[in-house]
């Protein structure tokens, strides 16, 4: 992950990490347990679609999904709509890299960094302009909103494995190993596996 710690403004992991605790507490998830994106999405009121469902045509939608050149180009956008935002996801992607993208982009919408990205360029392209601080704030945010510390640290204080908590959070093996980095989870538990 291409996080940078230098673009985060100072406190703002610990202000992520209390967002994951209240949102899941608001929603009725204990703070130790995954939080599905698309739960948290309604919460939020923000609506989701998948690419297919917003009637593209089929020569974009192989290019967007990777099916023409065997890479997938595009994974995930938001975009304001009257009083509430949309989120358009890639569902060629596995069920772990979905609930990333769509974690990343609701940490941009609480955040509010949205409201300052839209450009006018045509849709699926472009629609937001490239900040390199608030990707690191969505990053940072969505990584927390889909892995809580309190779980990580249940987790490997009881000897999950990396790819059991994978499993368990619906994440992939590399968002893990980012938020046991970020995190120092071995580091503060004291273990050397």
């Amino acid at each position: 992950m291409p996080f940078k710690n230098n673009l985060l403004p100072r406190g703002f992991k610990a202000k992520a990490e209390r967002i994951s605790e209240h949102l899941r507490k608001e929603i009725g998830v204990h703070v130790c347990n995954p939080l599905d994106a698309f739960v948290l999405a309604k919460h939020l009121n923000v609506i989701v679609f998948n690419i297919d469902e917003i009637g593209l045509p089929v020569n974009e939608l192989r290019h967007l999904k990777g099916l023409a050149n065997n890479t997938v180009e595009w994974h995930a956008l938001t975009f304001p709509i009257n009083q509430t935002h949309v989120i358009v996801h890639n569902n060629i992607n596995s069920p772990a890299r979905i609930q990333s993208d769509l974690m990343h982009e609701l940490a941009h919408i609480i955040c509010q960094h949205h409201e300052n990205q839209i450009t006018t360029h045509d849709f699926p392209w472009h629609m937001r302009s490239f900040n390199p601080q608030l990707e690191a704030e969505a990053e940072y945010l969505g990584s927390c909103l889909q892995i809580s510390k309190a779980g990580l640290f249940a987790k490997l204080k009881y000897g999950a494995t990396e790819d059991e908590i994978a499993d368990y959070f619906l994440a992939s093996k590399q968002m893990v190993k980012y938020r046991i980095g970020q995190t120092a989870a071995r580091k503060i538990l004291k273990l050397n596996y």
